[in-house]
C-alpha cells in the first residue's frame, strides 16, 4: 500500500507573510501519488474548491511531499528519488514550465525528504529516513546545490523527521 501525503503551502503577494487575508491569493497542494500539485484560489482565508486545478509533472516530480514558496521560487521535496524541484513564481503563481529537478549528492544528499522550510537565505529539507536536515543556500537564482549540507538531528531510528518550522 502506498502512503498518500498532501502538503499545503499558501502563496502571497508579499513574501511569506499571511497577516492579512487580502495578501493570500493561492494555495498549493502536493499530490505524492500522481506526481502533481494542485493550485487553488484563496478568498478570505478559504480555498475556493471550484478554482482548483491539478498540474501533473511526470518526469519532473517524483512522489512530491513538502512544498514551500517564497516570492520568487517554489521548492518541492521529492520523496521518491531524494531530489527537490525548483519552480519560478511570479505574482504568486507557480510557472510549471520553469520547474527543474535537482538531486544533491555527497554531503548535501537528501534521504526521503518531506518538509521544506525557509530561514533567512536558506532552504531546509527534513529527511525522513535519516532523521536529518539538509540546509541549502538560496540566492537570486534559487538553490545552489553545491551549498547543500546534511546534518543528523536525531539518531533514533524511529524518529522519522518529517517537517520543521522556525521562530524568531
Amino acid at each position: 500500500m502506498r502512503k498518500i501525503c498532501m502538503t499545503l503551502a499558501l502563496s502571497a503577494i508579499v513574501g511569506s507573510s499571511f497577516a492579512c487575508d487580502k495578501y493570500v491569493k493561492y494555495a498549493y497542494i502536493t499530490n505524492s501519488d500522481d506526481n502533481s500539485y494542485t493550485q487553488c484560489n484563496v478568498k478570505k482565508n478559504v480555498i475556493d474548491k471550484a478554482s482548483c486545478k491539478t498540474i501533473k509533472l511526470d518526469g519532473v516530480l517524483n512522489q512530491p511531499v513538502g512544498i514551500a514558496i517564497n516570492e520568487k521560487f517554489a521548492y518541492i521535496a521529492n520523496y521518491g528519488d531524494n531530489s527537490y524541484t525548483q519552480c519560478s513564481v511570479k505574482d504568486g503563481l507557480v510557472d510549471s514550465k520553469s520547474c527543474k529537478t535537482t538531486k544533491p549528492d555527497g554531503k548535501g544528499a537528501l534521504d526521503q525528504p518531506h518538509g521544506v522550510s525557509f530561514a533567512c537565505k536558506y532552504v531546509f529539507f527534513t529527511n525522513m529516513k535519516s532523521n536529518s536536515v539538509t540546509k541549502c543556500e538560496a540566492g537570486k537564482d534559487g538553490i545552489d546545490a553545491k551549498t547543500c549540507e546534511t546534518t543528523v538531528i536525531n539518531s533514533s531510528e524511529s524518529a522519522g523527521s518529517a517537517f520543521m518550522a522556525f521562530t524568531k
